[in-house]
Parts: C-alpha cells; structure tokens; sequence
C-alpha cells in the first residue's frame, strides 16, 4: 500500500522518479548523513535531538527519494490531523540538497499530495530566519501559503553590527571587575541557581529542557551545546548557553542572571564577549532568538526587541504559515 502511495504521488508530480515515504527508524542512519550535508540544516534536525522528547510529539517526518536517492527531508510532527514542521523544534521546512526553485517547489508539490492522500487537513510550517536558509532563501516564493503568525528573530550580523554606546560603557567599565567567564561549564549551576529560579519568579514558568534533558542533549552533541558562565567573587552571576547551529550560526538558547549580576549589567558584559569570540572565530550571525511574548500587544516585547537591537541585532522574519493542500 505504501508503495502505490508513493508511486501514485509521485505520478501526480509528473516526475515519476519521486517518492514519499514516512520515516521510520530503520532510515536513521540516512536521514542523519543527509542532515549533516544538507545546505539549510542545523544539528537540530538529526535524530537524536528531535526524538528526546518524543512522548510528547507524534513523528510524521518525510523523505523524498528520487531514484531510490534521498533528496530531501521534512521534519514533522502530527497532532488532531494537522501536519506540523516539528513543533518541538525552532523553526522547519524542506531541508534539501539541490537548493534550485524547481526542484524545491517540485518536492514540496510532492509533500502536498502525499499528504492529501493521508486525509491530512492542514501544514504549518515555522520557517527558517533568511540567515539559516542560505541559498534556499527564494525558493519558496510560488507556493502556495498564508502568514498565519508573524515572528522577529533577533540575529547579530558580525561582520557588520554596531552595540549602543550605553552597552559599550558599562561593557568598558565593568572589563575592571574581577569577573571570571568560565567555557563550558556545568549546566546544572546555571540551570538550578540563575535560570530555573529566574524563570520561576518572573513567569512562573521553567526552562523549555529540563535539567535532565539539557544534559541529556549535551552529551550527545557535545560540540553543539556549550555552556558559558560568568563569576564574581567565587559566584556564578549569570549565563548563556548556546548552541552552535551550524558552521556559521551561533545561537544563545538561554540567558540570565542573577539579582547580583543583573545591578553588574553581567547579562550584557557576557553577551558581548561572546559576540566578540564567535566574531573572531569567524562565524557570521549570533542569533539571540525571538521577541515574542503573547502578554504584549501585538505579540512583541519591544523592551526585549530594543535591549536587542542595543546589542547589535537585527530583525528577520520567522513567520508560521499554512499551506494549502
């Protein structure tokens, strides 16, 4: 049955050397070498890392094989017979190889179908910020698609970026402290004594990864996730963990500090260290994340986007659309 699927959808392509097939473990190995070559991927996309929390999501990730060669994948997610590009991810869509529009619009095309043959009724997708899609960036324009919630992702372009003078000041002053940025420290430090407290007390929230599943993902991409610490008088004041998306994206998953290291400005002083150490290593964005916050009016936490833009950053779209099938 899932042959003639795959054949049937394919011959709706008019590319008869295609085909569709759900992914299942036994195409682990596969899908990870082709997330590992692939123009538009990150680490996030291999296996391991989207399957550490899979109680709590129904994998529907897709393959697309063309003449028994994979082509492209499509992480996904199922959830009340709606399609999503993972949702336990940052953002998705079509990670390929061959980055030409044709052949991109022409595997989507073949998602479409596939889907609508499994009764699927609706796809969102939360795209990629233009920084991550590299030559892929375009090749998305004619298909089919509606903005069904706007998102900015706040990068730092390194090679051309400037941090407000106010940031720069206490930056400058704050080099006189006896501070002490300790690489790749344990994450439980951060985790039990700045983040999970902060988060408790300013939302009454936790940190999207536990303490468990943090350590967790870090042992199995230790040269992803990194942990950078920054100490005062023997105590940790603040925090940023990042995770190094891909050879040229460095991404700060989560940043806080303490009540002390807040009065010290520690948050900014540690940010731009690190801005300064990804720039020499000659990565090209340092991307700080979103500005979303569903409590301000129209979804954007402008105190948040500015502090940002205050750091270097600029903003890029990172919408959720739906696709029509």
């Amino acid at each position: 049955m899932l042959e003639f699927l795959c054949y049937f959808v394919a011959t709706m392509t008019k590319d008869i050397s295609l085909k569709v097939v759900r992914y299942e473990n036994r195409y682990k190995n596969d899908w990870d070498k082709f997330v590992n070559e692939a123009k538009n991927s990150t680490f996030l996309f291999r296996r391991d890392f989207m399957e550490y929390h899979k109680d709590r999501f129904e994998d529907f990730s897709l393959m697309i094989f063309k003449d028994d060669k994979l082509v492209a994948v499509f992480p996904a997610n199922i959830s009340e017979n709606k399609v999503y590009s993972h949702q336990g991810l940052t953002f998705g869509g079509l990670i390929v190889k061959n980055s030409s529009k044709e052949s991109y619009q022409k595997y989507f095309y073949c998602i479409k179908k596939y889907l609508a043959t499994q009764k699927i009724a609706d796809l969102f997708v939360k795209q990629m910020s233009k920084p991550y899609q590299k030559e892929v960036s375009e090749c998305d324009k004619n298909i089919e698609k509606k903005v069904v919630k706007e998102e900015l992702n706040m990068q730092v372009k390194l090679d051309d970026f400037e941090i407000s003078k106010s940031k720069m000041k206490h930056y400058k002053r704050n080099l006189k402290n006896d501070f002490l940025l300790v690489e790749n420290d344990g994450l439980e430090t951060f985790w039990n004594r700045i983040l999970i407290p902060l988060l408790s007390e300013k939302y009454d929230a936790k940190p999207v990864h536990s303490l468990k599943e943090i350590e967790y993902l870090k042992a199995k991409f230790p040269d992803n996730i990194t942990q950078y610490s920054l100490y005062y008088q023997n105590e940790i004041i603040a925090g940023i963990t990042v995770f190094l998306n891909s050879e040229n994206i460095v991404k700060s998953q989560y940043g806080a500090a303490s009540s002390l290291g807040k009065k010290l400005r520690a948050i900014d002083f540690l940010f731009i260290e690190l801005i300064n150490k990804f720039k020499e290593l000659n990565f090209t964005y340092f991307d700080m994340g979103t500005a979303t916050d569903t409590t301000f009016s129209g979804g954007i936490n402008t105190g948040l986007m500015n502090q940002k833009k205050e750091l270097g950053c600029r903003a890029y779209e990172q919408n959720i659309i739906q696709i029509s099938l």
